[in-house]
């Protein structure tokens, strides 16, 4: 007699198989009864452990478009400054003349020192407005032109960006998720290396 499970040989009369353990029907382990196919389980693979999206691939020429746009923003900011700059030079003297009971003191400050101390300051915030327009500039071709050090330096102008609100802390904040990590760090040099 047959096991149907394992189709080893049973002694006449066993209900379970030796080797195996299966019960053994009498009827079913008769000569000539042929067992049905017994089909192996499915094997279990274990689930392949969650990869994550290239993150600076997917968003480096997003980034390379927001520092764009930062940059102009940036642009027209200077520009308004510089003029509310211009417009503060004549119309700061004028008010403190016009007013009621203005001494000569106060009048000289008036006529000489403010628009002096504007005539300096003036200068000084297009050089400041031209360093960062500059600086903002080389951190956009750095990312998009994928150089070595462009990750470092967007990094950088991140920090700095996180103090003008709302547009810079935005695109401050989304610059240093894409590029601060570790492994943004080993992605960024392979797409350093590729291009």
């Amino acid at each position: 007699m047959l096991c149907p499970s394992c189709g080893s040989e049973i002694a006449t009369g066993a209900q379970f198989c030796s080797r195996c353990g299966a019960r053994v029907d009498s009827a079913a382990a008769a000569p000539g009864y042929a067992a049905p196919p017994q089909y192996a389980a499915y094997p279990q693979y274990p689930y392949p452990p969650y990869v994550a999206p290239p993150r600076v691939r997917t968003h480096l020429p997003i980034l390379g478009v927001l520092w764009i746009v930062y940059i102009v923003l940036h642009t027209f900011g200077c520009l308004i400054g510089l003029m509310w700059m211009r417009v503060m030079m004549r119309v700061v003297p004028q008010v403190i003349l016009h007013q009621p009971g203005v001494d000569a003191q106060a009048a000289v400050m008036a006529q000489q020192i403010i628009p002096h101390m504007f005539a300096v300051m003036l200068p000084i915030s297009m050089a400041i407005c031209a360093l960062c327009l500059a600086f903002y500039g080389v951190v956009c071709y750095g990312l998009m032109a994928r150089k070595t050090w462009g990750r470092i330096l967007a990094i950088i102008a991140a920090i700095f960006a996180l103090l003008n609100l709302p547009f810079g802390t935005a695109i401050g904040i989304y610059t240093l998720w894409v590029l601060a990590p570790e492994a943004s760090k080993h992605e960024y040099d392979a797409l350093v290396r590729q291009s």
